[in-house]
């Protein structure tokens, strides 16, 4: 903002940013402020699937079913809350294997190129955790209530008028089913939910170079730094190993 205003003595450095002065007083800001991992520990998402595995995959009200579609989505694809909100409507493809869809904006540091496109597996053997059969569910919930002003996005709020959610209003929904599930969410964001899942992949044995495209890292000490982490005393149902089956 300053470099983009403020105009410099003739001689001087092209812009504000770059003068040795602010560069040097920058550094010295970081170094006595450095940025510090949120989490020492995280959950084990295995916790989360436990319960959608007891809890009926039918039948469920309408915010019920957004916190859980939402939730398997975090889980499956590491997108972040505002990523999540984006996911465009008409992008969403389902058939018996797979769901496909396109975000609506850049990811995170994305700053050129075309929307990214993601496709998350089908789990038939266990329709309770399956993410492509609560996507399709909440399509067919919610097919009555669109119009043209809620046509753009898949997620639409719960209540009337049934707008277009924020990226808040989803990590809240996050959060709450996390709450519900029984993760401590006075420590843990909806945010979470991407060292969880990353971290219960690297467990599993999946590449590393495929954690990093997904959780959208230029670089593994950023995911060791960062996002992966030991996992607090939970669940060992087998269905975890669903986590991240991208």
């Amino acid at each position: 903002m300053l470099s983009s205003t403020l105009s410099l003595k003739p001689g001087s450095v092209d812009r504000v940013g770059k003068d040795p002065l602010v560069v040097n007083l920058l550094k010295g800001l970081y170094n006595n402020s450095p940025s510090t991992p949120k989490y020492i520990v995280t959950w084990n998402p295995d916790t989360v699937l436990s319960f959608f595995d007891v809890q009926a995959a039918t039948d469920l009200s309408l915010l019920e079913l957004s916190r859980k579609c939402v939730t398997l989505i975090a889980l499956c694809s590491l997108l972040r809350t505002c990523e999540i909100a984006s996911i465009l409507l008409d992008s969403v493809s389902i058939s018996d294997s797979k769901l496909s869809f396109t975000l609506g904006r850049q990811r995170k540091a994305q700053h050129s190129g075309p929307l990214k496109q993601f496709s998350i597996d089908s789990w038939p053997a266990n329709i309770a955790i399956c993410p492509v059969f609560c996507v399709n569910s909440y399509m067919e919930r919610t097919a009555e209530l669109r119009a043209t002003r809620n046509s753009s996005f898949l997620f639409i709020s719960s209540t009337k008028p049934h707008s277009a959610v924020s990226p808040s209003t989803v990590g809240r929904w996050i959060k709450d089913q996390l709450g519900l599930a029984g993760i401590d969410t006075s420590s843990f964001t909806a945010h979470s939910t991407r060292g969880a899942a990353a971290s219960k992949a690297a467990r599993s044995g999946l590449p590393i170079q495929t954690i990093l495209d997904h959780g959208h890292w230029a670089r593994e000490s950023t995911f060791a730094r960062f996002y992966h982490r030991e996992t607090v005393v939970g669940s060992s149902n087998p269905v975890g190993s669903s986590v991240l089956r991208v």
